[in-house]
């Protein structure tokens, strides 16, 4: 039996690989109730970039862009970047526009402290 824990990281498993799961699904596949899993989404929506939406479209969706282990610039970094693109020139610009769009955090992740 997994734990809590074990749970909630096969769940962002999951929504890294599938991108959205309807929340009953994930309910079937560990076993445990609907209410369970929304409990574990709430839980995981502080850490991760999740949304969820109610309704026959809904479920639990994951950022897009947003994968396990890769690494993100920080908030920093990137307003230094930022600030450098409109210093130099457009060949440069690209190419500063292009790390930011590789190593950027998608929208709704946070930075952790």
């Amino acid at each position: 039996m997994r734990t809590a824990n074990e749970r909630r990281q096969e769940i962002i498993e999951i929504l890294c690989e599938k991108r959205f799961v309807k929340s009953d699904y994930l309910a079937e596949i560990f076993g445990v109730s609907r209410q369970t899993i929304c409990s574990d989404i709430a839980i995981l929506t502080a850490s991760y970039p999740l949304e969820t939406k109610e309704g026959k479209t809904g479920g639990v969706y994951l950022a897009d862009g947003y994968y396990i282990g890769k690494q993100y610039l920080t908030d920093e970094q990137e307003n230094v970047l930022r600030e450098l693109t409109g210093t130099v020139n457009e060949s440069q610009a690209r190419i500063l526009q292009s790390i930011l769009s590789k190593f950027g955090k998608p929208k709704g992740i946070r930075e952790r402290k």
